[in-house]
């Protein structure tokens, strides 16, 4: 690879066709770790509360940061950067379509406390465990995606203004 060029970012995983009235696809969001993560202090975050970046998800209207809150050394909560667009709740239609993918795909479930030395370790080596734990998900259907996230029992959306691939 030429030095300065960006390296290539994985594509989303496809996680399901569904056939409502219209062809839906389900993607798992790519996330991409933040190199910083190698480098924390696990015996510090076991002590105390802590909040940490983790790295993006990529895809909406731009990569969205997730950040980890740690209790007492459990990741209790992944948070989502919204984007500007998310301050309008979405409608009960877009409510019942993103439940009723969850359903027929169990996930994104909500998130499970877990360790914060095994979240760090799974977190550079599977880096969808955070990209599907922030509770995202891509629902395509048709040219347009919707980027949707569950956050504190809330559903997120935002419109993907390019088509997902696969």
């Amino acid at each position: 690879m030429p030095k300065g060029s960006a390296k290539p970012r994985p594509q989303p995983k496809l996680v399901a066709k569904l056939k409502l009235p219209v062809p839906v696809r389900v993607l798992e969001p790519t996330a991409e770790p933040l190199a910083s993560l190698k480098m924390l202090d696990v015996e510090r975050l076991r002590k105390g509360n802590h909040t940490i970046e983790v790295g993006f998800l990529h895809g909406g209207c731009c990569p969205k940061l997730v950040r980890a809150v740690i209790q007492h050394g459990m990741v209790t909560r992944l948070d989502t950067e919204p984007c500007k667009d998310s301050e309008r709740a979405p409608s009960k239609e877009i409510v019942q379509l993103f439940e009723q993918v969850r359903r027929r795909i169990k996930a994104p479930r909500p998130w499970e406390p877990m360790p914060v030395e095994d979240f760090i370790k799974q977190a550079i080596a599977r880096p969808t465990i955070w990209g599907t734990g922030a509770g995202c998900i891509y629902i395509c259907i048709l040219e347009w995606c919707l980027f949707c996230c569950l956050r504190n029992r809330t559903i997120v959306c935002w419109i993907e203004t390019r088509t997902a691939t696969p």
